[in-house]
């Protein structure tokens, strides 16, 4: 677990130009959040997003370990950074159907990321199990 003086660091890996990115930003700012999180810009900061993982943002990172990406709710980064397990709980899916359709449409929100490559993707990652 990455601690930075006794905390736990929790990062929030965006795109300037991302719309998701900016709409968890300005939910965050609205919280009066955006200080309790450390907020990488991906394009500046490649080499930390490549040790990540991260493949889409907004991504969220905790203790050293990348935990969401987009579609990422802005509810679900406030629930983590006040540590409120039970409204956290909320955001997990319920079921395998659940989990399989959150990572169908993190997949299909990469802009970049044609729709039928995005479907071939997904019906292989289906047949791996």
């Amino acid at each position: 677990m990455l601690r930075y003086g006794g905390v736990t660091v929790v990062r929030l890996y965006i795109h300037k130009l991302c719309s998701s990115s900016y709409h968890v930003i300005r939910y965050l700012v609205s919280k009066n959040l955006l200080g309790r999180v450390d907020v990488v810009d991906t394009p500046q900061n490649m080499t930390a997003v490549l040790r990540a993982g991260v493949v889409s943002v907004p991504a969220l990172e905790v203790g050293g370990e990348l935990i969401a990406i987009n579609p990422l709710e802005p509810e679900f980064v406030e629930a983590i950074l006040l540590r409120n397990e039970s409204r956290v709980r909320d955001f997990v899916p319920k079921s395998a159907g659940e989990a399989v359709e959150k990572f169908r449409n993190s997949i299909l929100a990469i802009a970049d990321t044609p729709r039928e490559i995005a479907e071939v993707v997904i019906s292989y990652l289906k047949r791996r199990g």
